[in-house]
Parts: structure tokens; C-alpha cells; sequence
């Protein structure tokens, strides 16, 4: 019997998620750092010709200056502070989600692959087969006993979590270590069913969205062909034409041309030939 999903206010977490992306939450994690790596960093960034610069920054930064880009500036990610977004923006209904580069941030507790419950190992998303998404289990750090649903790109290894679809571990009725980890056990496998039917609408989504942007170019190029091909024929008669009224024309009345004329009309001959041939 799969366990229900997690009563939770969503809000709740989304507010703590945004609270540790404020600049104080961010001058705090700097202040909370060891003083040694923070000055490993500075001179690290402030060394001559050392390649990374922020967005306008100034000719001749100051210490305070480097101190506020590797406090602030998200581009450094010295302050690691947690990407987390409320879903309005995007198109697809899922609610706030939370975004890794990767598995193992360290914000991530536990982590469990769907391929380790599911018989398979995510769909594809595109007609090569190349790409997946792959459902999976994630537990954060800041949310213990909580289990959510997230889905992992394959390219790149990135990881989507679903705030709204978590699932809370019931330890109620364990009596000892091997019933704690059967019960966490059952929710990370009933957690990664409900992930797999996300990953698999997204794989579809992604699909569509491969298949309309093949049919649009196709149709565009086919457009394109159309309308170049009598486009085409009509400026190589032209341009016939023009030959027929200048250079032939004195060429058929013994006039010598000139070393540009005699260039130009080979270029034109050489781009009718060509045009000619594509038709």
C-alpha cells in the first residue's frame, strides 16, 4: 500500500529555500566560512592575469570590491545558495521546483536513481535515443524525512526537484534499525513511481517540442525553395538578357571590351552556369 504524500506546507519550504538566497542570508555564509578559505579565495580571484571577472566590474578592483563579486555575485558561487523558482514561469503546472548542477551538491542528503526500483533507466527525449530523464528520490539536508520527487537530465546530470510531491518517511512503526530502513526504503520506492510518470510527461513534452521544431523548419525550408526557385530563373534571364545588350552585343560588332568588361561577363557566365545547374 503506497504512503500518502506529504502534508507540508509547500509554501513553507519554498519561503525557507528563498530566505537563504538574501544578501544577508548570503553575507552570512560568507562570515560563517573559515577566515583561511575566504582569503585563499581573494587572492586566488585578485591574482594578475587570473581569468574570471564579474559583469562591470571595475578597471582596478579593490580587496572589498573582490569581497562583494565572491559574496554576491552568483557567477562565483561562493555562496552556495539553493536556485529555487515557484513554477510560474514555467508552462507545465508542477509547482515550485529546486535545481541542481548536479547529484552530489552537497544540499543532498540521499539520492536514489530510478533504474535502482524501475525496469528501465529514464525515457528519451529526443528521436536519436540519445538523451534521457530519468526519474529519482531525493532527500535534502534542510528537510530530513522528507523524500521528493526529481527527475535527472542525463546530459549534464542536472536534477529537478518537485517541492510540491514529497513524501514523509513513517518511522511510527519501527522497532529497530532494519524496520527504520525497510520504511525508508518503501517511501524512496513509492517516491520514484510518482516521479516516473513526471519524467515521462516531460519526455513527451520534450519530444513534441522536437517534432514541431523539425516540421517548422521543414516547412520553412520547403518555403524557401519554393519561392527561391522561380525567383532564380527569373534573374538568370535577367541577367542573360544583360549580356545580350551590352558586351555580346559588342563582341558580335567586333567592339574590343575592356579588361573589366571581359571579367565581368565571365563572372556572369560562370553564375548563370551555376544557378543553372542548382535549379
Amino acid at each position: 500500500m503506497p504512503l500518502a504524500r506529504s502534508t507540508t506546507r509547500i509554501a513553507d519550504i519554498v519561503r525557507s529555500l528563498q530566505n537563504s538566497t538574501t544578501p544577508a542570508a548570503k553575507l552570512a555564509i560568507w562570515q560563517l566560512s573559515s577566515p583561511s578559505k575566504n582569503l585563499e579565495k581573494l587572492r586566488t580571484y585578485m591574482a594578475p592575469g587570473y581569468p574570471c571577472r564579474p559583469c562591470n566590474f571595475p578597471a582596478n578592483p579593490t580587496l572589498a570590491d573582490w569581497r562583494k563579486a565572491l559574496i554576491h555575485d552568483p557567477a562565483f558561487c561562493s555562496s552556495v545558495v539553493p536556485n529555487v523558482t515557484t513554477g510560474e514561469e514555467e508552462s507545465d503546472n508542477r509547482g515550485p521546483r529546486l535545481y541542481f548542477a548536479h547529484e552530489e551538491d552537497w544540499r543532498i542528503r540521499h539520492y536514489t536513481l530510478g533504474r535502482c526500483v524501475l525496469d528501465h533507466q529514464g525515457w528519451f527525449i529526443d528521436g536519436q535515443c540519445y538523451e534521457t530523464i530519468e526519474a529519482c528520490a531525493v532527500e535534502l539536508k534542510k528537510f530530513p524525512g522528507l523524500i521528493f520527487e526529481a527527475v535527472r537530465e542525463s546530459m549534464g546530470g542536472s536534477v529537478t526537484v518537485f517541492l510540491t510531491d514529497s513524501w514523509p518517511v513513517d518511522y511510527s512503526g519501527c522497532e529497530n534499525s532494519h524496520d527504520a530502513f525497510q520504511a525508508h526504503a518503501d517511501t524512496v520506492r513509492d517516491c520514484i513511481r510518482g516521479a516516473d510518470n513526471t519524467a515521462q510527461s516531460m519526455a513527451e513534452d520534450e519530444r513534441e517540442y522536437h517534432e514541431r521544431q523539425k516540421r517548422e523548419a521543414e516547412a520553412e525550408a520547403e518555403a524557401e525553395d519554393t519561392l527561391d526557385t522561380p525567383l532564380v530563373a527569373q534573374l538568370v534571364d535577367a541577367l542573360r538578357y544583360l549580356l545580350e545588350q551590352t558586351v555580346e552585343m559588342d563582341l558580335h560588332y567586333g567592339i574590343e571590351l575592356s579588361e573589366g568588361e571581359i571579367e565581368a561577363r565571365e563572372q556572369a557566365l560562370a553564375a548563370i552556369t551555376n544557378a543553372t545547374k542548382h535549379q
